[in-house]
């Protein structure tokens, strides 16, 4: 019988006697994972659709197709990453700030892929834009993971 520290706990978390009680009771996916799927699913049919009925020359279409990439993107990716995070992290965490890690890495991900997708968009994708680009998206990464 393993009984956690004080400080392993969130505030907004019930304190559980021992470590298998909370293990228990973090196999089964929380309830608002399967909101966030259908989200996804739903934001993805619509930018699916908005691609092939929207015409994309004036500049301000591509803009918005853009960000509607990023929020799609971030939503699709931060449920394989809140699984990664899962894994990664204590049993005994709280899953919505275990969600909110793999939420803030998925759309550090889709970012880094909307930017790219929207510098080809605007045709300004040189190697010297690409360079900078990269640049600070590792000092983003950087940022990030020093930061808790």
């Amino acid at each position: 019988m393993h009984v956690l520290p004080a400080e392993c706990y969130h505030k907004s978390m019930p304190m559980s006697d021992t470590f298998s009680e909370t293990f228990q009771a973090s196999k089964k996916p929380p309830n608002f994972l399967y909101t966030v799927a259908v989200l996804s699913a739903l934001l993805l049919a619509g930018l699916y659709f908005g691609m092939h009925l929207l015409p994309p020359r004036p500049w301000y279409i591509i803009l918005c197709l853009i960000l509607a990439i990023f929020v799609a993107l971030s939503f699709t990716f931060s449920v394989p990453f809140y699984l990664l995070c899962r894994n990664y992290c204590p049993a005994h965490t709280y899953p919505r700030i275990i969600y909110s890690k793999g939420l803030k890495w998925g759309a550090f991900f889709s970012l880094g892929l909307t930017f790219y997708l929207g510098m080809r968009a605007f045709q300004v994708d040189t190697l010297l834009n690409l360079v900078l680009f990269g640049i600070l998206y590792l000092f983003l990464l950087l940022y990030l993971r020093r930061r808790r």
